[in-house]
């Protein structure tokens, strides 16, 4: 008689497949998730390669969900996404959904109570309705996490001040509580060899000036608009420097019209996709994250693991990280004044020796909160 397994079964659903934050927490989980307590499917919207790329070169299971995508304006697609999610959870029988991105916090949370799902667990990352939206998308956004909060077990917040907001707005799941983000920071190149390799990717890359870098996906969230224009009050204040953005998104157009109306095109190099982006920080005298909403990002993880100098906006989770990490100077959102004056401040004066300290932010303690989670 075949012996019955003893593992649960863990769906970990996420709404787009692209390269980002809840992608790289999926995948986190995915890989590093104890393989002789789960049996774990990642289960994906369809626009996007980078996960299910990255799950099948680890051997783990990945399920293209056809009808989910980051759109809210087609109720019947949504309806359509709700069926096929509880169809394929209904059919699998997991004892444990965890969904990632406010999308399909909404339709896999549904889809898992209509097929019977035990528990359910929820990850914001970030809220959405923070985004700088038009106000009804923002009221959207907010009714789908009000209305869904009910449906799952646990919302994890990745930060304070996503939980914080969370309350103020009456998003009551069963449980809420914070777990930051973790890494096991990535293997460095030096400051050298990060600067030859980017080199060979671009010849148009000059290291002869100080070099300012951005690693973010290009939308309108990250604040994208506010390094170009401090990138142009720098110039005009005669700030010799190299602004590099590694990333790639639909906010590019509009990136290289305004590049090109400041007249940076000697100055600005927006080299798309890298693999392994975060190895070369330490080609940068200064990262910069512009952000207008974030949630606890993990290039800020990774900037700090690196310990370059930063400069990044006092929202969301970016605070928390800020009090772990003596050379991360926040600005408000919004400033490119601020921007440009916080980045010309760390090129122009002797940066104060460096603390030696652990890495306050590391994976396995982000994992055995979330199995705590999974379990309680």
């Amino acid at each position: 008689m075949e012996k019955k397994s003893t593992k649960k079964k863990l769906c970990l659903a996420v709404t787009l497949g692209e390269q980002g934050g809840a992608q790289r927490y999926v995948y986190d989980l995915a890989t590093h998730v104890p393989k002789e307590a789960y049996e774990i499917t990642v289960a994906v919207g369809r626009n996007g390669t980078w996960l299910q790329q990255a799950c099948a070169a680890q051997g783990i299971r990945t399920h293209i969900l056809r009808h989910t995508t980051r759109a809210i304006m087609n109720p019947l697609r949504d309806i359509v996404s709700v069926w096929e999610l509880y169809a394929f959870l209904r059919r699998e029988k997991f004892d444990l959904v965890h969904a990632n991105s406010s999308k399909i916090g909404f339709t896999a949370s549904l889809g898992a109570r209509l097929a019977g799902v035990p528990r359910v667990i929820y990850t914001a990352h970030g809220f959405v309705f923070a985004e700088p939206l038009s106000w009804w998308r923002k009221v959207l956004y907010w009714l789908i996490e009000w209305a869904s909060a009910p449906l799952k077990d646990v919302l994890i917040t990745v930060s304070r001040a996503d939980e914080r907001l969370a309350k103020k707005y009456h998003i009551k799941p069963k449980t809420l509580l914070t777990i930051h983000n973790g890494i096991v920071p990535p293997d460095f190149f030096s400051r050298k060899e990060s600067q030859y390799i980017l080199a060979r990717r671009s010849s148009m890359l000059d290291f002869a000036s100080p070099t300012i870098g951005v690693i973010a996906n290009l939308y309108p969230a990250k604040g994208l608009r506010y390094i170009v224009e401090a990138a142009e009050l720098l110039k005009k204040q005669g700030v010799a420097h190299q602004m590099i953005i590694i990333g790639e998104g639909p906010e590019r157009p509009f990136l290289e019209e305004l590049i090109t109306r400041y007249r940076l095109n000697d100055t600005f190099r927006l080299l798309g996709e890298v693999p392994n982006a975060a190895r070369y920080l330490r080609a940068f005298e200064v990262f910069v994250l512009p952000s207008v909403k974030e949630g606890f990002p993990y290039t800020l993880l990774e900037a700090v693991a690196a310990a370059v100098p930063t400069v990044a906006t006092r929202v969301g989770g970016i605070p928390e990280i800020a009090a772990q990490y003596d050379a991360l100077t926040l600005v408000p959102p919004h400033d490119a004044q601020a921007l440009a004056y916080a980045v010309q401040k760390i090129l122009t004066t002797p940066l104060p020796e460096k603390k030696e300290r652990a890495f306050p932010f590391p994976l396995d303690k982000m994992l055995t909160e979330t199995l705590r989670a999974y379990k309680n």
